[in-house]
């Protein structure tokens, strides 16, 4: 296997942090690479929610074990797939068939075995061209269309090489390094590879690049890739193995992804609800009893029209590679019998009817028959469900039917205008397990971009961000349920491990510290604050799983008068029940007299205000009559404090266990306090180290976990700090919260120890902006 590297047009930040070597994932699993924490002496201070990282180099690659046994198996070669001719006119015919980028279909065989091409290759065609009409209905539903760019002859049949490998080019490496030696080595294809021969546990085997650019130059974008489906999941009906590979050779799933974990995301799994997630953590978070889909959040790998400021708009999104192209035409769902699946309590997706028809026996949709497309929605449950079209950009139409084929349907409703508007509302009683037909037309032949929404009467009044609950006041509590709540399009998987949730909104009347707890809450919560009014580009400013209660949780975070905070309660791992939710603000004054007591800080010092600031709230005192010696570092023993102080002194429940601290010692119960919300762990057993000096690095990981160590949803932009550093992440939420702008443009020196003025400076930022 070669190690592509380069510089190519990234910026600087890019090139210097990012793992440019090829990461190589087999089947569905990544290693999980633990890493080290503030002032760890050993990896047994790893962060509270650890980064999964990944290692590289010229061969260094992410092994996976084991795979999940319904993606394996032992069995001969599926039956070549009826149908062929059927599939072959689904694929997208794009210009001469081999001009740019493209995705080669390559059967390969061993040495020594029969070379069954000939057999094989109308089905290779067929799989592949369903994948890819599974692939454009994919993209329909976030508001767009892709299809593969397939190397295809005259006819637009996708054509398949024929290429024969040693005996013992078995593992990936050595069948690479075949593959290429016989010429299949071009930046501008990906190689799809249907290998005629079956590897112990895997069932198939995919390279990407740890490369977030979202520009062209991206790795993934720029460079050809090789990706093989083994004989026993080739195909695509009982696997999805041949597209989850491919989307890894396009540059799926990127560590730093919301719900990345190095390859693949861990809100859904391969059996449940998405073909790229599988892993340590992992949680069907999507509705895992509906079909596979891509991305079933929306937020890591695969949108079309991302949420301005999210992720997959900001960073690499595999829907903007040139091996995927936007033809015109209309969705696979012109057609009733590939409707869109949808499901769950409440819902949204995208659709658009430009360029669709009408089948023979359709029937007409409250008065029109021109251009629709289809969804079928399975009630979870008996009761009213309404749908709507509400957000699209025409005249729409909008029917329910019952029924199994298009020709011989039963209406259920329908509606043209919904009150004053050109959009359409329809309530029906639903029954559970029901499927229910829906299509979407445009009043005498209207087209345009569709948003079709549901919402079934289990659904919680505040399921959806939008129709969050109002709070106010500096204290206070509220109750309700999520129970039959759900995880809207976009929605973050809460501490990446909660959901359904439910949403209540909160304006901080003054600047201060808030205490958010779900005590008096009857199933284990997951509980997190944001700022941001759409699901899909929220600021996470503080979260927590467990509390100090039993299975409840707590934050204590700053907050900004004036500012409005989101409140999403979750449960792990998918639980639900009753809620409570409790809220207390303690008023911090951020302005400052201009009386100094110290004579150590000049009143032209950088760190003045900061240090007086500290004084006159009670968290510092100095160090000595008159002085406060700012050049000092601060040790362990005192950043506890400092946090405990900030944090109104809370008392913890229990102790810490460390032989270092005795419990009479002045960092006794800060100490306490820290190991009791997570914040930090030990250097090593039986020990704090309270005397040691803390660095950048440590004290950024210090101050990223009093709130829960949210995902920060940016780039930092060091140098000196590297994906795989335990305080990256903890790094790049300083720089997105104004706290730190490193000591120069593209340094942050995280092993440069803390000053007291320094360490003066951040807890002000921290507190007041």
């Amino acid at each position: 296997m070669n190690d592509q590297r380069g510089t190519g047009a990234h910026s600087p930040s890019v090139v210097a942090r990012l793992l440019i070597g090829i990461l190589l994932v087999l089947g569905v699993t990544t290693q999980v690479v633990s890493t080290p924490s503030a002032g760890a002496a050993d990896p047994k201070e790893a962060p509270a929610d650890p980064p999964v990282t990944a290692s590289s180099g010229t061969d260094a690659a992410l092994r996976s074990d084991p795979i999940p046994p319904e993606l394996v198996g032992a069995e001969p070669a599926p039956v070549p797939a009826a149908r062929s001719g059927e599939a072959l006119e689904d694929i997208a015919c794009i210009g001469n068939g081999t001009s740019g980028k493209r995705v080669q279909l390559v059967y390969a065989y061993r040495a020594g075995t029969s070379n069954r091409s000939g057999t094989y290759a109308s089905s290779i065609r067929t799989w592949a061209t369903q994948f890819d009409e599974y692939l454009a209905g994919e993209a329909a539903a976030t508001g767009g269309n892709r299809r593969v760019r397939f190397v295809h002859d005259a006819g637009c049949q996708p054509t398949v090489m024929t290429v024969q490998v040693p005996s013992n080019a078995t593992e990936y490496d050595a069948a690479v390094d075949a593959l290429e030696a016989a010429g299949l080595a071009s930046s501008n294809r990906k190689y799809l590879v249907y290998a005629d021969w079956n590897v112990s546990g895997l069932c198939g085997v995919g390279t990407y690049y740890g490369d977030e650019d979202p520009s062209s130059s991206n790795y993934n974008n720029t460079e050809g890739g090789h990706a093989f489906t083994y004989l026993s999941c080739w195909d695509w009906n009982t696997s999805r193995t041949a597209l989850h590979e491919l989307f890894h050779n396009l540059g799926a799933v990127q560590t730093n992804a919301p719900n990345g974990n190095g390859g693949h995301c861990i809100d859904g799994t391969l059996s449940g609800s998405d073909i790229m997630c599988y892993g340590s953590g992992s949680f069907d978070a999507c509705d895992a009893a509906g079909p596979r889909i891509m991305d079933c959040g929306r937020d890591d790998y695969f949108n079309v029209t991302p949420v301005a400021g999210s992720y997959l708009a900001t960073h690499w999104n595999p829907a903007t590679s040139e091996y995927l192209a936007a033809p015109s035409g209309c969705a696979p769902q012109d057609a009733f019998a590939k409707s869109y699946p949808i499901g769950g309590t409440r819902g949204w997706t995208k659709g658009s009817n430009a360029g669709c028809g009408v089948e023979s026996g359709e029937p007409t949709h409250a008065g029109s028959r021109s251009r629709s497309v289809w969804w079928t929605y399975t009630a979870p449950s008996a009761g009213l469900v309404t749908v709507d079209t509400f957000g699209s950009t025409f005249d729409t139409s909008l029917a329910v039917y019952s029924g199994n084929s298009v020709g011989s349907l039963s209406a259920v409703a329908s509606n043209d205008d919904s009150g004053s508007g050109v959009q359409s509302q329809v309530t029906f009683n639903a029954a559970a397990g029901n499927r229910y037909r829906i299509a979407v037309d445009g009043w005498n032949g209207a087209t345009g971009a569709i948003k079709l929404s549901w919402k079934h009467a289990a659904s919680p009044a505040n399921d959806n961000l939008a129709d969050a609950t109002t709070v106010a006041g500096g204290s206070g509590s509220t109750s309700g349920s999520s129970v039959g709540s759900t995880r809207e399009t976009g929605e973050p998987m809460h501490r990446r491990r909660g959901f359904p949730s439910v949403w209540w909104s909160w304006t901080a009347p003054s600047t201060g510290t808030l205490r958010l707890d779900t005590l008096g809450s009857n199933f284990d919560t997951v509980l997190a604050a944001y700022t941001g009014t759409n699901a899909g580009a929220l600021v996470a400013k503080a979260q927590n799983d467990d509390g100090q209660s039993d299975y409840t949780s707590e934050v204590l975070m700053p907050v900004k008068a004036g500012v409005t905070y989101r409140w999403a309660v979750s449960g792990y791992g998918g639980d639900t029940g009753a809620v409570s939710l409790n809220w207390n603000l303690q008023t911090v004054q951020c302005s400052i007299s201009n009386t100094n007591p110290f004579n150590d800080v000049p009143n032209s010092a950088w760190y003045r205000n900061a240090v007086l600031w500290l004084v006159q709230r009670g968290i510092t005192s100095g160090t000595g009559p008159g002085r406060y010696s700012p050049n000092s570092a601060v040790t362990r023993g005192q950043m506890a404090v400092f946090l405990w102080n900030t944090a109104g002194q809370p008392a913890a429940i229990y102790g810490h266990g460390f032989s270092d601290v005795p419990s009479g010692s002045y960092a006794n119960n800060a100490v306490a306090w820290l190991v009791e919300q997570g914040i930090t762990s030990g250097t090593g057993p039986d020990r704090y180290s309270p005397n040691s000096p803390v660095t950048r690095g440590q004290m950024a990981t210090f101050l990223w976990r009093m709130i829960g160590g949210v995902y920060a949803g940016a780039d930092h932009g060091f140098y000196d700090v590297y994906p795989d550093d335990y305080y990256d992440r903890a790094v790049a939420w300083l720089v997105r919260e104004g706290i730190t702008s490193g000591t120069s443009q593209w340094e942050f020196s995280p092993n440069q120890r803390v000053s007291r003025a320094q360490m003066a400076v951040f807890l002000n930022k921290r507190a007041c902006g």
